[in-house]
């Protein structure tokens, strides 16, 4: 891959998978090559061998068409290499990624990231950010040879998960790992990291239903004033968005006015991430009183809710949308409605731990009347 050095970079790296881009991911939906049999194999034991994933990335956000993809590299390697981050690489050839937040083929503007691997944390600025990325369970695929194979890769993946009533999620990252311009195209090397999407494991464990059958039972009203930022993505991303949030937080100098000690952030949720790619995500910490004074990007302002059931998720962020339901179903029972936003405190840091189990996260589900 490209060198990084202080002076910047040598040349493009992803104008050869524009092809892909434009014809092969989109083909989830469709199944319609068939896959030589390698390579079928290949999706079948990455099925079958499906994990959690993670893995730190430093990635640029970008909207527009594919056909900009090298720029959008250039660009980002430029601010990466700005900030000084080359040196966290522990080798002269980092891997490059693409991260694509949705189907190429719905629509001509996508969102996308690009970025490199990392071997671990660091402190990015804007527009960079840090974050490790991962999911509960995702296929690993690797693949060898000529990037337009890919299209097959992504319709043997698609019939192979439907075939055990699974399905492919999002986002999807794409790791190159040589360079294609001194490789030949049969030795090109990819892997495709898909998340999985499998009904079968949405399941709740007794205790967990009871504990949720609790916190709607003690629904009660809830309030707080906030300091807060917006951002628009996925709940994935919630730990990337959370460290550019506290980084503009504490340039504003508002450390003193936190509600306490042990004040942690909440992540405001505006829409249902089942039903919508990408929902507007509203971060902040409490603080103790109406009134503090903030600047741009930053607000302040009271979030009020009449009645909401409380509830604290063990796990990775992607098991949230099945304690969702839960509850959703718990309230329906009990003749209410979950509504939006819903809170999600972040009870740990996403950066500080060894592995999804670890996470706790709180959700604050408002309640309102199921009568129609």
């Amino acid at each position: 891959m490209n060198k990084i050095v202080r002076t910047g970079i040598q040349g493009p790296l992803l104008a050869v998978v524009l092809a892909m881009l434009l014809a092969g991911l989109s083909t989830y939906g469709q199944g319609a090559a068939t896959h030589a049999d390698r390579g079928r194999t290949a999706v079948q034991k990455a099925v079958a061998s499906a994990r959690s994933a993670s893995f730190w990335i430093v990635t640029q956000d970008f909207r527009g068409t594919f056909d900009k993809v090298d720029s959008y590299l250039e660009t980002f390697t430029a601010e990466f290499v700005r900030q000084g981050l080359d040196v966290s690489l522990q080798s002269e050839s980092p891997t490059a990624i693409l991260v694509l937040y949705e189907d190429p083929a719905l629509e001509r503007m996508n969102r996308l990231s690009v970025g490199f691997i990392v071997p671990t944390s660091v402190k990015a600025q804007a527009p960079l950010q840090a974050q490790l990325w991962q999911q509960d369970l995702a296929a690993t695929v690797p693949h060898r040879g000529p990037y337009q194979d890919l299209e097959k890769v992504g319709a043997s993946l698609n019939s192979e998960l439907k075939s055990r009533g699974s399905s492919a999620g999002w986002p999807v990252v794409m790791r190159l790992l040589n360079d294609p311009r001194v490789v030949p195209a049969a030795e090109i090397a990819t892997e495709l990291v898909v998340p999985i999407v499998t009904p079968a494991r949405a399941k709740l464990a007794a205790a967990e239903q009871a504990a949720i059958a609790t916190a709607v039972q003690k629904a009660a009203p809830w309030s707080s004033w906030f300091v807060s930022q917006t951002f628009e993505g996925s709940p994935a991303q919630i730990d990337g968005f959370l460290d550019q949030f506290q980084r503009e937080f504490e340039a504003q100098g508002l450390g003193r006015a936190l509600a306490g000690p042990e004040v942690v952030p909440i992540a405001w949720l505006y829409g249902n991430p089942d039903e919508q790619k990408s929902v507007k995500i509203e971060i902040g910490f409490p603080v103790k009183e109406r009134g503090v004074a903030v600047k741009s990007p930053l607000s302040a302002r009271e979030v009020a809710l009449p009645k909401a059931a409380s509830y604290v998720h063990q796990g990775a962020f992607s098991g949230l949308a099945t304690a969702f339901h839960g509850l959703e179903r718990t309230a329906a029972s009990k003749n209410l409605a979950p509504g939006w936003p819903v809170g999600l405190q972040l009870l740990t840091d996403p950066a500080r731990v060894k592995s999804t189990a670890e996470l706790r996260t709180g959700l604050i589900v408002p309640l309102g009347s199921g009568k129609s």
